[in-house]
């Protein structure tokens, strides 16, 4: 069941744009922030410990300089035939030593990482990717590392312009926002029945992506990042969107998927068969693809107001 989670997804429209209106959406350019003084000479010999730091390198035009990524770093296809250091979560440091990076680039929450690299005397830049402020803004850190300042601007100010334009055209939209929920895993796939799933909370960038779209989550508690529903959880929160988060599709079909929810019929979203799966690899890095995923979320919302409307005209 859902802890602390708050029911009631009708909030004022007002504090529902509040929540995503960040820099991104109101700066007119780049603006590069300083980075650490140890980290201002351009590397030559750069390793990634995140497939979003791996897509932020390549886009930027430094893959020539990545000697390391992790196992789950996957795109661009070059990335592929890099060497390994090991898992997301679970580097190989003897690996980290000998390929003897000048600039390691890893995640806020690799701090026994950071640790061993203050040890070893390598250099190293920290950056955070929990909200698209901060994506676009590692984006922006990045690039000044590693003497790509330009280059890091436009891809950040290319990036915030399609979320500006979102934001725009979903602002009318507010009144009558339709509850969205965004399964990010769940348990016995492909099986025809639903038992836990983990859904985007109110505290990710899943969250802005659907305001920005023109939807609701309807998950509305802050305290943590994901949360672990039950089917009973989800018949309360009555979404009418529901968008299954399927990165690994493996060996199941869309319709295997989407039929796992039929069970939830009193949902109004599986009533009016208002369910998507997405299953782009993108879809689960929070990384210069973020955008895609908005378009994708976009579409979504805006297929859901054209059934609405044909469902009212038709009413009898």
């Amino acid at each position: 069941m859902i802890k602390k989670t708050h029911w009631n997804r009708r909030v004022p429209p007002g504090a529902v744009f509040a929540a995503v209106v960040f820099a991104a959406l109101i700066a007119g350019s780049c603006i590069q922030k300083e980075v650490p003084a140890d980290t201002t000479r351009a590397p030559s010999r750069i390793i990634s410990l995140a497939p979003s730091i791996t897509e932020t390198l390549f886009a930027l035009g430094l893959g020539d300089k990545v000697v390391g990524v992790t196992t789950y770093c996957r795109y661009p296809e070059q990335a592929r035939a890099i060497d390994k250091v090991g898992a997301y979560m679970d580097p190989n440091f003897e690996a980290i030593v000998t390929l003897k990076p000048d600039l390691v680039i890893l995640l806020k929450e690799h701090s026994s990482v950071q640790e061993f690299l203050r040890r070893k005397g390598t250099r190293f830049l920290a950056i955070d990717n929990h909200d698209i402020d901060a994506i676009l803004e590692s984006i922006s850190l990045t690039g000044k590392a590693c003497g790509k300042t330009a280059e890091s601007c436009s891809l950040r100010d290319t990036m915030a312009a399609e979320i500006r334009a979102a934001y725009r055209t979903s602002k009318s939209m507010a009144q009558n926002r339709p509850g969205v929920l965004l399964c990010v895993g769940r348990d016995d796939v492909g099986t025809g029945t639903l038992s836990k799933i983990w859904a985007a909370g109110a505290n990710t960038w899943y969250n802005q992506i659907i305001s920005i779209a023109g939807g609701a989550n309807v998950i509305t508690d802050s305290s943590m990042e994901y949360v672990t529903l039950s089917s009973e959880a989800i018949i309360r929160l009555k979404p009418d969107i529901i968008i299954d988060v399927m990165a690994s599709m493996s060996n199941y079909t869309q319709d295997m998927i989407k039929e796992d929810w039929a069970d939830l019929f009193l949902v109004p979203a599986v009533k009016n068969r208002m369910i998507f799966c997405l299953t782009g690899d993108y879809i689960t890095i929070p990384g210069p693809r973020l955008v895609w995923l908005l378009r994708d979320v976009k579409a979504i919302l805006e297929e859901y107001y054209v059934r609405s409307n044909n469902r009212t005209v038709h009413a009898p």
